[in-house]
């Protein structure tokens, strides 16, 4: 197990745990359910039918596109989110595939190709070299015509070191270096989570601690999951163009009165 899968296996574990393995599901109304919606905008702009959606975690966002009649593919890097998601959507009658993958390995784990790749982190790719692989990885997997919905900085807002420049000030004004959240208590095990956030250069070092009660004992478990806010617009203009992808364009979607932003790369 890489250090990464070990990060998200952690920190998906209790998340589920958290949300009382999301039953009943309140995700809809959530960041998931709300994203979808402008997702959806996107999608139907470039006439999309099949996604993959490669930051699925324990599965909300491929759940809520397969219920707005997209064909729905799920991969995460985290077995234990994979396993999740596969439940949650067996309790609520839906049958999506999902598959165990990095960004980097996906052509070798899933065995068909699509309209559309769904990616919301792939600003935190923490080398070039990981931004670059998985962007290839993506072309591989798009059929001609295909997108790849991301987010990340804009072409507006998102050029040259101003962008790092504006990130750090905002964190700097934001960020709480400390924060504690619970107790939750589930089948006799209560769970305490302590976030601390440390502001870098160019990421915002992210570390949950989450204490758990479980028979009498307390125990200790811990992910680092960085926020990266290092790449420009122009870094994802060259991993693209480098990967065969023909157009990268930014597209703002306004649903009731609020605005998101969001890239589109056309193979």
């Amino acid at each position: 197990m890489t250090e990464a899968e070990r990060n998200w296996d952690i920190h998906w574990k209790w998340s589920w745990f958290q949300n009382r393995a999301w039953d009943p599901p309140r995700f809809r109304e959530g960041y998931a359910g709300k994203s979808c919606t402008y997702y959806d905008v996107i999608l139907k702009q470039f006439r999309c039918s099949s996604v993959l959606d490669c930051t699925c975690g324990c599965g909300p966002k491929s759940i809520v596109l397969t219920e707005m009649n997209y064909d729905v593919t799920g991969t995460d890097i985290s077995g234990f989110a994979i396993d999740k998601a596969k439940e949650l959507s067996q309790r609520l009658g839906l049958e999506i595939v999902y598959h165990q993958s990095s960004w980097a390995n996906l052509s070798s784990r899933v065995k068909r190709q699509f309209d559309c790749i769904l990616n919301d982190a792939l600003a935190w790719a923490e080398t070039l070299d990981e931004l670059s692989s998985s962007v290839a990885e993506f072309g591989r997997l798009l059929r001609p015509g295909g997108i790849v919905l991301w987010a990340g900085p804009d072409e507006w807002n998102g050029r040259g070191s101003e962008n790092r420049e504006r990130m750090h000030k905002h964190h700097e004004s934001t960020i709480r270096p400390f924060s504690i959240n619970g107790p939750f208590e589930h089948d006799g095990v209560r769970m305490i989570r302590v976030v601390t956030k440390k502001l870098e250069h160019d990421f915002v070092d992210v570390t949950n601690l989450y204490i758990i009660e479980e028979d009498g004992q307390l125990h200790l478990e811990h992910d680092r999951l960085p926020e990266l806010f290092r790449w420009t617009w122009e870094h994802f203009d060259t991993a693209f163009k480098e990967a065969g992808f023909s157009e990268l364009h930014s597209h703002r979607v306004t649903l009731d009165a609020k605005e998101r932003i969001l890239n589109v790369a056309v193979k």
